[in-house]
């Protein structure tokens, strides 16, 4: 079994911009450890278009992985996990950029800790169940009158709550996720047809971070600072929709939207993200998750 594995998707549908990015970033910030780069390109039925994007890895060695467009990001990475042997497996999105030199070696030291199942660079405690109960009966303020209006918004909400728990609902987001090939090949996926699949493994009742905490190991935010964050110290990492974001190790284009947002859009991301903590705040960083 081989060492580590950076898994990165490519998705064609998401057009060039993305890969380039993302081979500048890869490119310019040192990963501080020993791995194979492995890019997993998603949905190219055309060779033409798929050379367009092998041209942009001159000098650089990697490992190539062709998968179809369907299963969005988790399928190939469990695709990935299945067909190529390696102790750990970083999984990196379309979106991700690195923000950070060492950004692989501060993640992998903690990934080697027995008690430690996940790390990531963004976690959670957003749920999709009480964002819509908030959406339908805070937001809106309508009267609900009509019989068949409150019949179809009731049928929302009971379907989320049945796939969604309440918040706070602490899950590591999918962007950028490091773990064992042994854990991996652990978790149940189900099948991924639609975003609300997806969804439902990133931050449902049987999410990737819930499979793992229920091992009894650890899910931990990594941040810029080299510093791990249990799951009760994510807000104070500064990693995701909190102040400026000034500790986040690898970004995505939620992290990125947040930035660009106006200071209203900032408010309403962060209380869905963390509830009622006043984030616009830059508050001194909390504890953090040491090994002894």
């Amino acid at each position: 079994m081989s060492g580590i594995c950076v898994a990165h998707l490519v998705r064609e549908q998401n057009g060039l911009a993305p890969f380039k990015a993302f081979l500048n970033s890869y490119r310019e910030r040192p990963a501080g450890v020993g791995h194979d780069l492995l890019l997993i390109f998603k949905g190219f039925a055309q060779q033409h278009v798929l050379d367009e994007y092998r041209s942009q890895l001159a000098g650089l060695s990697y490992k190539s992985f062709l998968v179809p467009d369907h299963g969005f990001d988790v399928r190939p990475y469990f695709l990935a996990a299945r067909r190529f042997d390696y102790q750990y497996f970083c999984f990196l999105n379309s979106y991700s950029l690195l923000l950070d030199e060492s950004w692989l070696a501060k993640m992998h030291k903690y990934i080697t800790h027995e008690e430690v199942g996940i790390v990531g660079a963004t976690g959670s405690y957003e749920s999709h169940y009480s964002n819509i109960v908030h959406t339908i009966f805070v937001e809106s303020g309508e009267l609900l009158e009509d019989v068949w209006q409150l019949f179809h918004k009731r049928v929302v909400i009971n379907i989320n709550r049945m796939y969604f728990p309440p918040f706070p609902n602490p899950h590591i987001r999918t962007n950028a996720f490091m773990l064992s090939r042994k854990v991996m090949l652990k978790l149940k996926v189900g099948r991924i047809k639609n975003k609300m699949d997806a969804h439902r493994f990133e931050s449902g009742k049987s999410s990737l971070t819930r499979q793992i905490l229920d091992m009894n190991l650890k899910a931990l935010v990594v941040g810029r600072d080299g510093r791990a964050y249990d799951k009760d110290e994510w807000f104070e990492s500064n990693t995701f929709r909190r102040a400026d974001q000034s500790n986040l190790l690898i970004s995505d284009n939620q992290t990125r939207e947040y930035l660009l947002s106006d200071s209203h859009r900032k408010r309403v991301l962060s209380k869905d993200t963390w509830g009622n903590r006043p984030s616009h705040v830059d508050w001194p960083s909390g504890g953090s998750y040491v090994h002894r």
